[in-house]
């Protein structure tokens, strides 16, 4: 359990270098999984800004998976099967 925010950043970095380093060691992927307005997508959206300036400049409107998914690579939802 890592506690961090996306509104400033606050530890996303340092859980992102830890969840990238236990994936390579353990040769699996990283899943983002919570319950229901946990912030998941907003997670998501935020790794995503950081790493793309175009997507900061570009997108001006809500981050939703309504609209975000304008976006090639956005967040989208379904359920586990």
């Amino acid at each position: 359990v890592r506690l961090v925010s996306c509104k400033t950043g606050f530890g996303v970095k340092t859980m992102m270098e830890k969840a990238k380093n236990l994936a390579e060691e353990m040769d699996a992927d990283i899943y983002v999984v919570g319950a229901a307005n946990a912030g998941k997508s907003t997670l998501v959206n935020y790794l995503l800004d950081e790493n793309n300036p175009m997507r900061k400049e570009g997108f001006k409107g809500k981050k939703r998976a309504g609209n975000a998914n304008k976006w090639k690579g956005s967040v989208t939802t379904s359920p586990l099967p």
